[in-house]
């Protein structure tokens, strides 16, 4: 089981473990990848290191780079859990960068 951090709390902390995910599908705005075998979260650009994006032109932004990811890859995650406001549903996301 992952521990989410302090539940108590309404700000969730970073997990301190990694979690393998499974790279279902890459947009421009980040990754999409598999957890726990069956949920799909979504790693957003600000939480991919700059080595694995590419600068695209017609957004006059970075993406994650389509040559370093592929279906199926596995990736290693940080989780944190971001609760339901009025809204958006409670999630986890994901991060590939180390967190403090």
């Amino acid at each position: 089981m992952i521990d989410l951090g302090d539940t108590t709390s309404h700000v969730y902390p970073w997990t301190s473990d990694w979690t393998e995910g499974t790279v279902s599908s890459v947009k421009e705005f980040g990754v999409f990848a598999i957890i726990w075998g069956h949920r799909e979260i979504l790693v957003r650009t600000k939480e991919i290191p700059n080595e694995l994006l590419i600068y695209n032109n017609d957004l006059e932004e970075n993406e994650p780079d389509r040559r370093k990811f592929k279906p199926e890859q596995k990736i290693k995650l940080k989780l944190k859990y971001l609760e339901a406001d009025w809204n958006r549903p409670a999630k986890v996301t994901g991060s590939m960068k180390e967190q403090s």
